[in-house]
């Protein structure tokens, strides 16, 4: 009907002059989203960033760790000792993209670290792995197992942790287990 439309252009109207001339203490209608960091990484200089944690060496609290301005994603962090960001492998003008970025008070509560291990292939070896990151209450985000040619075999875990201190213990109570030769943490 004609008397709607008056009433939804009057609306219109209204609102239209409230964006434009704002009463001094009016708040706005929409709500100001602010984005916290929840990574846990600070990055030296700038408030607020896009920050996000590597995939290829999966940085945990604990670990030295270098920023990496990248085109259009924010800052990735990685490992001071990753493959993908040694000079070497990188560009002069990629050089120049590093910032310094530190760990924060604030960290997430688990992180993703990869942990390789070598051992002999026996029957229960795998659950006694296992069982150790289950005393240790960790939990395995993946597990993967092969056998090699020469009678051993090569199991790769994903763990959930907390921080590099936890992974330590991880590591040293698996080194024990009679058959394992190495136990190390990898980058992806």
């Amino acid at each position: 009907s004609p008397q709607k439309v008056t009433m939804r252009l009057r609306e219109e109207y209204i609102h239209e002059q409230k964006l434009k001339n704002p009463e001094p203490n009016e708040r706005p209608t929409h709500a100001i989203r602010r984005k916290t960091n929840t990574s846990g990484i600070e990055v030296k200089g700038i408030e607020n960033c896009l920050v996000r944690l590597s995939k290829c060496c999966n940085p945990v609290p604990g670990d030295d760790i270098v920023g990496f301005i990248t085109k259009g994603r924010g800052v990735s962090v990685h490992r001071a000792d990753c493959p993908n960001i040694q000079p070497e492998v990188l560009s002069d003008e990629d050089k120049k993209r590093f910032i310094k970025v530190s760990w924060t008070g604030n960290n997430r509560s688990s992180y993703v670290a990869t942990l390789r291990v070598e051992a002999e292939d026996r029957k229960g070896m795998m659950m006694q792995i296992t069982t150790v990151l289950a005393d240790l209450q960790m939990n395995c985000d993946s597990i993967n197992a092969r056998k090699l040619k020469d009678g051993s075999s090569v199991m790769t875990f994903g763990l959930e942790i907390s921080g590099k201190d936890e992974l330590k213990k991880a590591i040293t109570r698996i080194s024990h287990i009679p058959g394992v030769s190495s136990v190390v943490r990898t980058t992806n």
